[in-house]
């Protein structure tokens, strides 16, 4: 079993990461817990049988816990995700750290340095319906050829997770599912009451043409926010080479090619949370398992940052080079 500290609870915690932890309670374990919220931490500790930690420095610097897992930085900023790496103790992190900063790049850069994992969270990657989507295009479906998703986001315009900007989720997620970069995004025409942009990407290794993307942000009550099942994305379209796909929500998939048509509920598949968990704690363990880490969430939130700039400003913004100047793989 894989000992963990858990610094803050966050909104996600009941409806997200708790269940995730109670599946996986073979493989991982918590050890400690720090939370400014002392009720919430004594009602975890005794929960889960594990020490309440009075401070930041002793969750982190407590021999027991092997690696670090962050569902709320509160006022602490980036401090958690420093102290881990000075202690070389792997970090998951499923809070944002803040708006885009050459801070943030500092904490990227002492992560390369130090050699020490940082993943973020980024689950709308790992939702059941976008697995089997990134299969069907391996297999049956080919390259993407255009897309359009809509994503969801409650009254703060901001979304739970390290990636808060919804613009920076929805081209994320189009670019895990598109294997290519982002160059170029620019306000385009919506329903009312809805913002939309589309996005260029660049040409494919094999120079066939480049995927196009119209993402449309949706306002939604809090309440009836899909965020808590790992992903704010509602719903997208792919059109591939071969076929078509449709996503609804985290576990449902419908897709067409040639002859081949079926309509998928997926929702016997693990969670987001509970898959990238997992893969978290192999990567700890020594496995070989491709998770991004936190330059690379950098670049998508300033992606993101960018997106919300051209929505505002009403140009076109360029996306093939980082502005602030950071280091990022």
């Amino acid at each position: 079993m894989l000992p963990l500290g858990l610094i803050g609870l966050g909104p996600q915690w009941q409806c997200l990461y708790k269940p995730a932890l109670q599946r996986l309670r073979p493989r991982l374990g918590i050890r400690a817990v720090f939370t400014p919220i002392a009720t919430q931490a004594q009602a975890c500790c005794q929960e889960w049988e594990c020490e309440l930690q009075e401070s930041l420095r002793s969750l982190i610097e407590c021999h027991d816990v092997q690696a670090i897992v962050i569902l709320d930085t509160g006022w602490f900023s980036t401090i958690p995700v420093e102290f881990s790496c000075r202690l070389g103790k792997p970090v998951f992190l499923a809070d944002s750290l803040g708006t885009l900063s050459p801070e943030l790049g500092s904490v990227a850069a002492l992560a390369e340095e130090t050699g020490t994992m940082v993943i973020p969270d980024l689950l709308h990657r790992h939702s059941p319906a976008t697995t089997r989507l990134r299969e069907l295009l391996a297999t049956r479906l080919g390259k993407p050829r255009a897309i359009e998703c809509d994503v969801a986001v409650g009254p703060s315009g901001r979304l739970p997770g390290f990636l808060a900007n919804p613009w920076a989720v929805a081209i994320d997620w189009c670019h895990a599912v598109t294997g290519t970069l982002p160059v170029r995004v620019e306000p385009a025409e919506g329903l009312p009451g809805q913002s939309c942009l589309a996005v260029q990407f660049v040409p494919f290794a094999d120079r066939s043409l480049p995927p196009l993307a119209r993402l449309n942000l949706i306002s939604q009550a809090e309440a009836a926010s899909p965020a808590v099942a790992g992903t704010p994305l509602i719903r997208a379209r792919v059109v591939c080479e071969r076929g078509v796909a449709e996503l609804q929500g985290h576990d449902q998939i419908s897709w067409q090619s040639g002859g081949t048509q079926a309509d998928e509920r997926l929702g016997g598949e693990r969670s987001a949370g509970e898959l990238v968990l997992d893969l978290f704690a192999r990567r700890v363990r020594g496995g070989l398992i491709p998770l991004a880490e936190l330059s690379l969430g950098l670049r998508s939130q300033e992606w993101g940052e960018l997106a919300q700039a051209s929505l505002e400003a009403g140009t076109q913004r360029r996306l093939d080079s980082l502005s602030s100047g950071m280091r990022v793989r």
